[in-house]
């Protein structure tokens, strides 16, 4: 063919897979080499789809998530839709106290305390030396 290559020209199959692996947040570069052409022939004929196709399934799981949340059959999904949409949060609170819900006592002091505990303990056997610091 004088004057240069072939123009290319998308195929309505190609269209679709390029939907479909955009809408799936492949890279670029993956969809290019799926189809054999090169990353600017993507760019070039495929804009639209690679800029919208993510948007479009986002919806349409969107909706589905929706639709399962407020059914009253799915607990989870409304669950999830509040906390995403909504900002709802479970918490849960842990405070670490000590016997009889007196407060911790420091590192410093609980070391302290085992160190005294460690130095008035009688021997286990009567060969054993006791513990130095």
């Amino acid at each position: 063919m004088p004057g240069g290559r072939r123009k290319y020209e998308p195929s309505d199959k190609e269209l679709r897979i390029v939907e479909a692996m955009a809408s799936c947040g492949m890279p670029q570069e993956a969809i290019s080499r799926a189809l054999g052409i090169d990353g600017k022939t993507l760019r070039k004929h495929f804009r639209r789809e690679l800029d919208c196709s993510a948007d479009r399934a986002d919806a349409q799981v969107g909706a589905t998530l929706y639709k399962l949340a407020t059914s009253g059959r799915c607990p989870a999904a409304s669950i999830f839709w509040m906390k995403c949409r909504r900002g709802w949060r479970e918490t849960n609170r842990v405070e670490h106290s000590g016997p009889g819900g007196r407060e911790l006592v420091p590192i410093e002091a609980a070391r302290v305390l085992l160190e005294k505990a460690a130095a008035s303990r009688p021997p286990e056997d009567h060969d054993e030396e006791p513990i130095k610091k």
